[in-house]
């Protein structure tokens, strides 16, 4: 059987910081969200590097979710295993301009998963 080439490419480049475990990452545009610990960082993939951190979590960082806005901003949703999701909102990425809103207890127990939908002008969130 003859090897068919492919028109598109792959590239890996290692993301690391402490070590822990990454349980989840999103990417938007040029920028790279995922948790370490207790806090997100945001990573420009086209610079290489690092660009800060969202600190407000105490537990470990389990997820981030995109919620998807009508108005241009870039919103997350981070949650943790202290029970904590924080809402996260900007106008700009590049700012390190950040509002959060906390809902500490959120859960009962540490929230592991989160998964955001928009439907007309609601945005859902579930957490398990």
């Amino acid at each position: 059987m003859e090897e068919q080439k492919s028109s598109w490419s792959v590239s890996a480049d290692m993301i690391s910081a402490n070590c822990s475990t990454i349980r989840n990452i999103l990417c938007i545009k040029d920028y790279i969200f995922y948790g370490i610990k207790n806090t997100v960082l945001v990573y420009n993939y086209k610079e290489h590097k690092v660009l800060y951190c969202l600190n407000g979590h105490s537990g470990r960082v389990n997820g981030v979710a995109l919620l998807d806005t009508t108005d241009g901003a870039t919103a997350l949703c981070t949650i943790d295993t202290d029970k904590t999701m924080i809402v996260w909102r900007t106008t700009d990425v590049e700012s390190k301009e950040w509002t959060k809103q906390v809902y500490d207890n959120a859960h009962t127990a540490e929230i592991n998963n989160v998964a955001t939908t928009r439907i007309n002008n609601t945005i859902y969130l579930a957490t398990f």
